[in-house]
């Protein structure tokens, strides 16, 4: 207990460090009531005080560890109830209030192609509830489309028509919660403006007001992507902006997925490397200036003060970035680095790092879930522990005199391979958890691009922002200098992502995998023994082969049972199968959402990857409209389906997205099938039943022969635990007529046809299908969900249970012993979801 209580001593702030955000952790798992925290805090410290008057000095540096670990969630328990009371109470779910703010506008403006989006900081609002303006001190991100009006910048108030909806929460397993991001960042409300003519300037009394600081930062950073947009070509600079300002907003899709494709994609997010940069330009112009004085040579140290000088500069480039984790880290680091050289006073590089990551979380308790968090701590990390034992072993120390250019081109490649190396190992686990990707060539891509970015544009880069103002004139030679760099980093990032099987799209690893992999790696260095050592490269090894045995398709997640999931995808349609014997089956992909929000890519992929698939086996398409399908583009590029099978042929639909679908299909060899009459998916008996509508045959050519929403495809899926019935659009007049013929529709789940929309679901097809459980995949199914004769569908029958995706989330159907269980993607899930199966008689 000693040694322990020594080695804590020795080590004490990286143990606060893992001690605080252990205890920030296990508030997810465990919620203790915050006066129980309190108490336990509390006494803690007593124990401290009174161990550190017995001169215990060992036992109450262990005391303080724990007392940081009870202090963990009691801190998050507060973030967290003051990021949910960030809230507009006259906005419910999907409710769209029409409103006018008067506000200031706090941020830069950012956006894509399409969209601008800006940050209001509302003092008054008004909607047709409350005809006069009244106090609302919030904020609320508006989108407006381009072009955004150039003479309002961040300070200036703000009048703005706009349409408001509460942050989306899809409760979507495996994929990103924009809606609860927000809220974090205490955002109430998104807002929706038609055009730019809906946002004006005040120009009142009311309005003048003197420009905080934060504004004027703010203000800087719009001037300068200004001239940035001004005098480069879009994707110079949208890299630019990433890189000087952190604004990432402007890449275009396809530059982004090359870059995380080749691996390179934290080029563009500003860290250590871009600090460090910065401090080298200024420390050695500082340098320059400050030893031409001959008093501050007799009485000053000039590289001492021209790195204090640096310290400043860096600080006010921090603000410039956007203040984003990485950058903050990196600053932090670099400032007491810096400092404790300035004072002569050595540390070790875990010290800094440890003291940056205390100060992130104790700001934010919650920052410790992100991926930025994670990635450039594990990555800072696994280089320290990795990389620089690795090149003091290999690279000997030589003196200038015997020390060619040769042997140090060698060195300075060698040292940037294992700093590829070791950051490559430190990511990977937390890069395919979060992204599922892993790029295959990051290493060779990081030493082609790493120099043109950070040692070529980003220096030129920082040479305009130094001078735009002092020499506007000559500023933009530096710019278009620094542009060639970035072509060429854009070339190099394409042409790896054009190289087949240069990454790997994996589903999510098992956690207890992760927790073995970064033992084994802590281990790793720890060179207590040399068997000790190879043992936990052996179980690295084999902790990687884990991770990308999917991709393989020799790995296929252990399902004890059948299920069905009902993915929440807002107004739209996409449902899973997942058989025992590992086969997947996804009818339909596809949801109401803006152009640049890719719903296959961004909600639908990484529910899957959560799931632990790597490759689907089937996709049901029953209707083409683009809420059916527009998701399915981007799961045949990540998920390479064997089959597609469609409602009719491509020359019968006129709809450009169901052509080019099945044109893309094409070219990635997918099979593409009319769905059949009887499809069997395993030799179990589970099978698909398929009944293709309204289409009638002369000849060899098929027409359509009713409307659009009916002339699509019924899928009925039976399993030996439930079955599922999949109407897609079609209306209460082919409803009728399926009723009256022999087709089996009595299903144990029913998914409402035309998301539960008026005109469909009439009360003779509920009966006849006498579901347990009715799904309504849409935005509010609960305003939607009547039939004809306007009466509500649950009120008809008793014995089924209806649930909104919109107000449970994704939900997942599993088959029992003796019937089937639900579980929702909200937590607690209502407790009646446990059912019986009751016997169906096929007609």
């Amino acid at each position: 207990m000693k040694d322990l209580q020594l080695s804590v001593a020795n080590n004490i702030l990286i143990c606060i460090v893992i001690a605080f955000i252990g205890g920030i952790a296990l508030s997810s798992l465990i919620d203790l009531p915050p006066h129980m925290s309190f108490w336990l805090a509390a006494l803690c410290i007593l124990f401290i005080f009174f161990f550190w008057h017995l001169q215990k000095y060992n036992a109450s540096l262990s005391l303080l560890c724990i007392c940081f670990f009870i202090f963990g969630p009691l801190l998050t328990g507060t973030v967290r109830h003051e990021s949910t009371s960030h809230t507009l109470d006259f906005l419910g779910d999907d409710e769209i209030e029409e409103a006018v703010i008067f506000g200031v506008l706090e941020k830069m403006v950012t956006g894509n192609n399409q969209n601008a989006k800006a940050l209001i900081k509302t003092s008054h609002l008004k909607t047709k509830h409350q005809p006069a303006f009244s106090p609302m001190h919030t904020l609320i991100q508006i989108s407006v489309p381009l072009p955004w009006p150039p003479e309002l910048l961040p300070g200036d108030t703000l009048v703005v028509r706009t349409r408001l909806r509460a942050p989306p929460l899809l409760h979507t397993p495996g994929s990103f919660d924009y809606g609860a991001y927000l809220q974090r960042r205490s955002i109430a409300a998104i807002g929706t403006v038609s055009s730019p003519i809906l946002v004006q300037k005040v120009r009142t009394s009311l309005s003048a007001h003197p420009l905080s600081p934060s504004h004027r930062i703010e203000r800087l950073r719009a001037s300068i992507g200004t001239q940035l947009d001004a005098h480069l070509n879009p994707d110079g600079s949208s890299i630019y902006r990433a890189i000087l300002l952190g604004d990432t907003s402007h890449i275009s899709p396809e530059i982004k997925d090359a870059f995380r494709s080749a691996g390179i994609a934290h080029i563009l997010a500003i860290s250590g490397m871009h600090l460090a940069m910065l401090a080298m330009i200024v420390i050695a112009f500082s340098y320059l200036l400050l030893k031409r004085s001959e008093t501050l040579l007799l009485h000053a140290n000039v590289r001492t003060v021209a790195v204090l000088i640096s310290l400043p500069v860096l600080i006010f480039y921090t603000l410039i970035a956007g203040a984003n984790p990485p950058v903050v880290r990196a600053s932090i680091m670099v400032a007491v680095g810096f400092v404790a050289l300035s004072a002569r006073r050595r540390t070790t590089p875990l010290i800094i790092v440890s003291f940056a990551a205390l100060i992130l979380a104790i700001d934010d308790p919650l920052i410790i879930y992100s991926p930025s968090f994670q990635l450039s701590f594990a990555a800072v990390v696994a280089i320290l522990l990795l990389a620089v034992p690795l090149f003091s072993r290999f690279i000997a120390h030589r003196s200038t005199a015997d020390y060619p250019i040769s042997m140090r081109i060698k060195d300075w490649l060698l040292a940037a391979c294992l700093v590829s190396l070791s950051a490559t190992l430190g990511t990977m686990p937390l890069v395919i958890y979060h992204f599922n990707h892993l790029p295959l060539l990051g290493i060779v891509a990081n030493l082609l691009v790493e120099p043109l970015i950070c040692l070529w544009s980003l220096p030129l880069g920082f040479l305009f922002i130094l001078t735009m103002d002092i020499a506007p004139t000559i500023s933009p030679l530096f710019l278009h200098i620094g542009e060639y760099g970035i072509t060429l980093s854009i070339w190099i990032a394409t042409f790896i992502e054009n190289i087949a099987f240069s990454s790997l799209w994996l589903p999510d690893p098992y956690l207890a995998v992760i927790f073995v992999y970064f033992t084994s790696l802590v281990l790793m260095c720890t060179k207590i023994s040399r068997w000790l050592t190879c043992s936990a490269a052996a179980t690295l090894c084999f902790c990687i082969l884990l991770f990308i045995a999917p991709a393989t398709g020799i790995d296929s997640r252990i399902r004890h049972a059948h299920s069905v999931s009902f993915i929440s995808v807002g107004h739209g349609s996409a449902s899973l199968v997942e058989l025992t014997d590992g086969r997947t089956i996804l009818i339909d992909a596809g949801a109401v959402a803006s152009p640049d929000f890719d719903i296959g890519e961004r909600l639908i992929a990484p529910f899957l990857w959560h799931r632990g698939i790597a490759r689907l086996d089937d996709i049901f398409i029953t209707h083409d409209d683009y809420d059916h399908i527009n998701g399915i583009p981007a799961l045949i590029k990540r998920f390479r389906p064997h089959h597609i099978w469609l409602p009719y042929e491509k020359a019968l639909s006129d709809k450009s997205g169901y052509r080019n679908l099945i044109e893309q299909a094409k070219r990635s060899g997918v099979a593409i099938g009319l769905i059949p009459d009887v499809y069997l998916l395993d030799n179990e008996g589970n099978r698909a039943l398929g009944k293709r509508l309204c289409h009638q045959h002369f000849g060899d050519t098929e027409v359509r022969s009713c409307s659009e929403n009916d002339s699509g495809a019924l899928l009925r899926v039976e399993t030996d635990s439930f079955t599922v019935l999949f109407p897609g659009d079609i209306s209460s007049g082919v409803e009728q007529e399926l009723v009256n013929q022999e087709f089996p529709l009595e299903a144990d789940i029913l998914l409402a046809a035309h998301h539960g929309l008026p005109g469909s679901n009439s009360k003779i097809f509920i009966e006849a299908i006498r579901p347990q459980v009715l799904i309504v995949s849409n935005r509010s199914g609960n305003d939607y969900l009547k039939n004809n004769e306007d009466e509500n569908i649950f009120q008809i029958n008793s014995y089924t249970q209806l649930l909104p995706t919109s107000q449970y989330g994704t939900i997942t159907i599993t088959g029992e012993r003796d019937g089937f269980s639900i579980s929702t993607g909200l937590t607690p899930a209502p407790n009646s979801f446990t059912h019986r199966m009751f016997a169906l008689t096929p007609r």
